[in-house]
């Protein structure tokens, strides 16, 4: 039987989860897949043609290119993609984007 000092008020899952994800490491990583899944909404049809973002590491976000004048658009580019990939995540989890022909 148990005892009355020891029940403890059992907490729904949905506010366990994100302390626990913080604690073995994985709310960092999750937040860094978003950028990779959010991607093809950040830039639009034209670039989602041309590109595929592919893994993110250490904030740096990696994108296959088609065309070498597809790659050089997207140089200028950069910081305004980062900015609205940022935007869609919900904090800064995007630092650099490196674009690589396919």
């Amino acid at each position: 039987m148990l005892r009355k000092g020891r029940l403890r008020k059992l907490k729904p899952l949905g506010k366990l989860l994100p302390g626990y994800l913080d604690k073995i490491g994985l709310t960092e990583r999750l937040a860094q897949q978003k950028a990779v899944i959010l991607w093809n909404k950040a830039v639009g049809q034209d670039i989602r043609k041309q590109t595929m973002a592919n893994r993110i590491e250490n904030g740096i976000l990696f994108v296959s290119v088609t065309s070498p004048i597809w790659m050089n658009e997207l140089v200028y580019l950069k910081s305004e993609i980062i900015k609205k990939l940022n935007e869609l995540i919900g904090r800064e989890v995007v630092k650099d984007i490196k674009f690589y022909l396919k």
